[in-house]
């Protein structure tokens, strides 16, 4: 049977309800396909019958690095309109369900190639966009550091999935003649959030609510959310993953710092030593406790810890004595 954009569209609604619904066929789904699976049934198929791309023109697949032997890249695909930069794309199999481990793979590529600023990774399901960070500098910040970003080189702007009702409707907008224009927009759009909205913000789609959706994306992912700790981190006396400690006769807690200055609380990082003194003085002590055991969990201050703990509305003196806030040293 000829393949065509409305069958595909049938294939990937299949996929997407077997997941969801069928647990059986899925499993089978995912046991038959494995990695090139999904690359000649999901990726190609995407890119040629639904985007346009001749897959024996537009298309190199298993394509090697010119700067690392090493390296080898499942798909590569330039834009007609521009062909000094190129998107790759790397695929898993639907088993690799947690795609945040493979991240360095891609990343690293990017890092290590420049003419490949734009980078996607997926298991065919889930489908993850990347940024390069010196793309957007050289593009829109005449090639200067963005120096709140030290750290970041590689920006995840964008995640999709088969099952988002526009994931067909958000790819089109990569359709060939309209590549380049997609991710130069995608990294005007960060680079215009990164700068406090410096310039107008281009379109990334073409659709209003697609364009919504993308954009909120973006700013989730780059715009830097302010804590406490900030004006330290930006000094210099204190550093992303440095520890700081609440502990007091019946309660210890150890956060991180993220680069925004920010407490995280990690799993397993919220203790009692004495719980019997933790319930007469924490509001939902039991449930809030479970919580924080189980799940990571980010505030901006000191006062939102205490106002959690406490169920109180200021962080009053008598609060702040009670419950110390130790940075490591």
């Amino acid at each position: 049977m000829e393949l065509t954009e409305q069958s595909f569209r049938d294939r990937l609604s299949y996929l997407s309800r077997a997941k969801i619904e069928k647990d059986e066929e899925w499993n089978d789904i995912v046991r038959r396909l494995k990695e090139k699976g999904v690359e000649y049934c999901i990726v190609l198929p995407l890119f040629e019958v639904v985007l346009g791309f001749d897959p024996l023109k537009d298309v190199k697949m298993e394509q090697g690095s010119d700067e690392y032997s090493n390296q080898r890249f499942d798909f590569v695909i330039t834009p007609q309109e521009n062909n000094h930069y190129s998107l790759i794309i790397e695929a898993k199999s639907l088993l690799e369900t947690n795609l945040k481990k493979h991240e360095e793979q891609i990343t690293k590529y990017m890092r290590d190639n420049q003419e490949y600023p734009w980078g996607i990774l997926t298991n065919g399901f889930e489908w993850h966009f990347f940024l390069s960070k010196k793309y957007i500098e050289f593009k829109f910040n005449d090639d200067r550091p963005l120096d709140n970003y030290k750290s970041n080189k590689i920006f995840n702007v964008l995640s999709l999935s088969l099952s988002d009702e526009n994931f067909i409707e958000i790819m089109q907008g990569m359709r060939k003649g309209d590549l380049g224009t997609f991710w130069h927009n995608m990294a005007k759009y960060t680079y215009a959030t990164i700068a406090g909205g410096r310039g107008k913000r281009p379109n990334i789609h073409n659709n209003r609510s697609i364009n919504e959706y993308i954009s909120e994306q973006i700013k989730e992912a780059v715009e830097i959310k302010t804590g406490e700790y900030w004006d330290l981190i930006q000094s210099g006396k204190m550093n992303k993953g440095d520890k700081v400690f609440c502990k007091n006769n019946f309660i210890d807690l150890t956060f991180e710092l993220d680069s925004g200055g920010r407490l995280i609380l990690k799993p397993k990082r919220a203790n009692t030593h004495d719980f019997a003194e933790f319930i007469k003085h924490c509001s939902n002590a039991v449930e809030l406790l479970t919580a924080w055991q189980g799940s990571t969990n980010t505030f901006t201050d000191r006062s939102q810890v205490v106002k959690a703990l406490t169920g109180g509305k200021k962080f009053t003196k008598t609060l702040k004595n009670m419950f110390p806030f130790t940075p490591s040293p």
